[in-house]
């Protein structure tokens, strides 16, 4: 499900998460159930021949990897999934955690993630660091574990750290960037 949501986007698959219960009693109508997000809120997925050699493509590319990479990937696409179902400083965190477990497996360095941007965009690493503002994602991050910070969060900016993640992710897989 997290290799469809980051090659053709979250509306391409999704998993259930709550059923709504509606009553009649007295011709009042009331609705149970947890808030979720609709498919129809999302961009339309991109399910063209051409995506699906796409995800073929990043499909065999995975297969290459040796596993405790193969396993590395897994984890970060179930992150990716659980952030694009959350807004906010949850869905931030969720993403980063994609981020961090796809790049940096080994330290808390994020110049992988700015080598990874810059390989995709043809930019130098501190080109990549300016362009991407990967640094101010990571202090913002930062603010929030460490500072116990609770900044309101424009949706943008996890629908950025999504993208990001999914250039890092082409990168990895030797796949074009997303852009």
């Amino acid at each position: 499900i997290g290799l469809l949501q980051v090659l053709h986007g979250n509306s391409a698959a999704y998993a259930l998460l709550t059923e709504g219960e509606v009553e009649f009693k007295d011709l009042q109508i009331a609705s149970y159930g947890h808030v979720f997000r609709s498919p129809h809120a999302l961009p339309a997925p991109d399910l063209s021949l051409g995506a699906l050699a796409s995800t073929c493509r990043a499909v065999e590319a995975s297969a290459h990897l040796s596993l405790p990479d193969r396993n590395r990937l897994s984890l970060a696409l179930h992150w990716y999934c659980q952030a694009a179902q959350e807004d906010g400083v949850d869905g931030l965190l969720k993403g980063w955690i994609a981020l961090e477990v796809l790049a940096m497996p080994d330290t808390s360095d994020i110049s992988a993630i700015q080598d990874s941007l810059a390989r995709a965009y043809g930019l130098t690493r501190r080109e990549a660091g300016d362009t991407f503002l990967i640094g101010k994602l990571f202090g913002l991050r930062s603010r929030i574990v460490h500072d116990g910070r609770t900044p309101e969060l424009h949706g943008a900016v996890n629908l950025y750290l999504q993208s990001i993640f999914a250039d890092v992710l082409a990168d990895h897989l030797s796949l074009p960037p997303r852009r």
